[in-house]
């Protein structure tokens, strides 16, 4: 409870702060909020998970096409096997004739 009051009071203050600030302060505080984010967007750690996660995409991505090519050769020798087997049910031996 202490926090949610501690951040009610903090944005009331900053919001009167702002309200009565010059244009030229207000521009200023801009910018330095900027600059923050820009050292956000550019450090270090922001470059190592989008390093990581593109890695781990790519490698899902690989692992899922050798995934479908397994499956897509399975199949492709269960119907080429399928065609070679006759069964020998449906046809009839010389001589023999089925009704």
């Amino acid at each position: 409870m202490k926090f949610l009051l501690g951040l009610i009071i903090g944005a009331a203050a900053s919001g009167y702060l702002v309200n009565n600030m010059s244009d030229d302060q207000r521009s200023k505080l801009e910018s330095k909020i900027g600059q923050a984010g820009d050292k956000v967007k550019s450090s270090k750690v922001t470059e190592a998970v989008k390093d990581n996660a593109s890695q781990v995409a790519s490698d899902a991505s690989d692992a899922a096409v050798d995934k479908i090519d397994q499956a897509g050769d399975a199949a492709s020798s269960k119907v080429a096997d399928g065609s070679k087997v006759t069964d020998s049910s449906t046809t009839a031996a010389p001589g023999n004739t089925r009704i």
